[in-house]
């Protein structure tokens, strides 16, 4: 028997080819485990730990479906700090949308969690954030001390949204759809 996928070597296209197609039948999408279209008429099989998150683990539950739901081309941010503007992908007529739909960020990126907020993190330290003199839409100041010793720094979502960027959509618990962050945007100092 052969090695198909050795470990640490990167995934390559004949290796998926050589996969009988018996096989590829049988893999479906559940937790941790999306089947998107690659664009070429095929398909790609990703694994994802922010569905297996959102899933609970192998038994379900959790907060959201995990699965991706809709895909969004980003127009713009809203400028309350919470919502990204975007036309959804119309699967019917293979095209996007021309209205703009309104979706979440990423949840620790609301404006609405972190503006004000006191988090306190594994490390000991209490962060306060707020957007004071910031475009809150893409910019935070993060606050806190080493000793006593005042500590701040701009953060700013990175990387930024583009303008035209595909984002995946899963609906969250409440109904509504949110950016799954397949890229893992976070904040980073500036």
């Amino acid at each position: 028997m052969f090695d198909l996928f050795p470990t640490f070597k990167p995934v390559t296209r004949s290796g998926l080819n050589s996969i009988p197609r018996a096989v590829l039948s049988m893999i479906r999408p559940g937790p941790g485990i999306d089947i998107l279209p690659s664009g070429d008429g095929g398909i790609c099989i990703a694994t994802s730990a922010e569905s297996r998150v959102r899933q609970g683990g192998l038994m379900g539950g959790g907060l959201g479906s995990g699965a991706i739901e809709a895909m969004g081309r980003v127009v713009s941010l809203d400028s309350g700090g919470n919502l990204i503007n975007v036309n959804l992908w119309d699967k019917a007529t293979s095209s996007w949308e021309v209205a703009v739909t309104q979706v979440y960020k990423p949840y620790e990126m609301l404006y609405s969690y972190w503006n004000g907020a006191n988090v306190v993190c594994t490390d000991g330290r209490t962060y306060i954030y707020n957007a004071v003199a910031l475009d809150k839409t893409y910019q935070r100041r993060a606050n806190w001390f080493v000793g006593m010793t005042p500590r701040n720094e701009i953060q700013e979502i990175t990387p930024a949204y583009a303008i035209g960027a595909v984002i995946y959509l899963f609906t969250t618990p409440d109904g509504y759809l949110a950016d799954m962050n397949q890229l893992g945007r976070n904040w980073g100092g500036v």
